[in-house]
């Protein structure tokens, strides 16, 4: 879904280097996506979360689409929303996959991987916010995240 929500962006903003970074973005997003099909191979204990179904899944879906490709939706509000869903991503994903996982050295391993992967998008859109957002609160967020990332060595 991230990878969809990537292109769309691409295809709003083509021209280089921010249509390639949407398009870069996007390709890794379908890497990570095939990350979490292997992923959900393997037995581990607690995976399941009970609270999400199919239909919470789709609505889950539906609205970030909603939010995310919306049609008067500025190069700004892409950036706010692009490092929201590397935020989730980071957050509400691959560290409880790392945890969940880290009984299996090869999906540890992947996941460690994956999340440089994804706390590299956050500093890459980060980087291209502070060179060209205009909305002066989105280029102060994008500071005070590269600040935090820089104290905690992840830039």
């Amino acid at each position: 879904m991230i990878a969809e929500i990537y292109e769309s962006f691409a295809e709003r903003w083509p021209e280089p280097p921010i249509g390639a970074l949407w398009h870069q973005l996007a390709t890794e997003e379908i890497g990570h996506g095939m990350l979490l099909d292997n992923a959900a191979r393997f037995p581990a204990a607690n995976r399941d979360d009970p609270g999400l179904d199919a239909a919470k899944l789709t609505a889950l879906r539906d609205a970030v689409a909603a939010r995310f490709l919306s049609p008067e939706a500025s190069l700004d509000d892409a950036f706010a929303a692009a490092l929201d869903l590397e935020q989730l991503e980071l957050d509400n994903v691959y560290r409880r996959l790392l945890a969940l996982t880290g009984d299996d050295s090869r999906m540890s391993t992947a996941f460690r991987s994956t999340l440089g992967e994804v706390s590299g998008h956050e500093s890459r859109l980060l980087l291209a916010i502070e060179k060209h957002a205009k909305d002066p609160k989105l280029v102060e967020r994008a500071a005070r995240d590269r600040r935090r990332m820089l104290q905690h060595g992840a830039a």
